[in-house]
């Protein structure tokens, strides 16, 4: 992957001013490979400093749109949802703390933007609408010690625990390059965020162990364990391939 990214940039930089070919192939389809970057790139982009973060599953994204001049391109992009893994610790309650590993399920993040590129050289920036769906967390803990507090409660046995973000829409914004060859080959290389920062609110908390161990009054304790777990990693990556058409 890692070759891959150093071959795109290395050919965007060498190609000259020449090669861009917006107005003459101006409908543009594209493969998103970006979600690969959201485990490199995302223990830094995150809203939290992530010590560890790994890919498990991802899928490529689409970005399709149209030239409507040299400066003005307007398009939708569908980028699909991304399986997580964070381990590490986490603080529960009066300083005790535990070892956990959360799985974290991005959700999709379809969204309409236009492109202004006022550069030769096929650099843009860009806003729009993004529209992110629900993010899904299961996370395992154990006491780093012999036991951890929850509530009122301190437990010595493994919690598992489920549960979602909300839903986010609202206008977002980027910059990148975008480059179209002669014979119809396009690469573009870029980001695109909301601009509004994702809330943390946890919806459907299921816990994974027996209700005769675990104290319903120490629910509220749950909550504010996955809301201090839950992170985002709320970027739209474009590491693009494809094609320009004539029409």
């Amino acid at each position: 992957m890692r070759r891959l990214a150093v071959a795109i940039l290395l050919l965007l930089i060498s190609c000259p001013a020449a090669g861009q070919n917006r107005v003459k192939r101006r409908a543009e389809v594209q493969l998103n490979f970006g979600p690969l970057l959201h485990a490199p790139l995302g223990r830094t982009t995150a809203d939290e400093s992530l010590a560890e973060l790994t890919t498990d599953t991802w899928r490529p994204g689409i970005t399709i749109g149209m030239h409507v001049s040299s400066l003005l391109f307007v398009g939708t992009s569908y980028y699909p949802s991304t399986s997580l893994t964070r381990t590490g610790t986490s603080e529960f309650a009066d300083g005790t703390t535990g070892t956990i590993e959360l799985e974290y399920v991005t959700g999709s993040m379809p969204n309409v933007f236009f492109r202004l590129t006022p550069f030769r050289l096929g650099f843009y920036v860009s806003a729009g609408y993004v529209f992110t769906s629900q993010a899904g967390y299961l996370m395992r803990a154990e006491p780093a010690d012999s036991t951890y507090r929850i509530g009122a409660t301190e437990y010595s046995i493994p919690i598992g625990l489920y549960w979602n973000s909300q839903k986010s829409n609202g206008l977002g914004a980027g910059a990148g390059y975008n480059m179209v060859l002669k014979n119809g080959l396009s690469f573009h290389v870029g980001f695109f965020t909301p601009i509004a920062k994702r809330s943390d609110a946890v919806t459907n908390l299921n816990v994974g162990v027996d209700k005769k161990v675990f104290k319903p009054s120490d629910v509220p304790g749950l909550r504010v364990v996955a809301a201090n777990a839950t992170f985002h990693t709320p970027i739209v990556y474009y590491l693009n391939v494809g094609y320009n058409f004539r029409i």
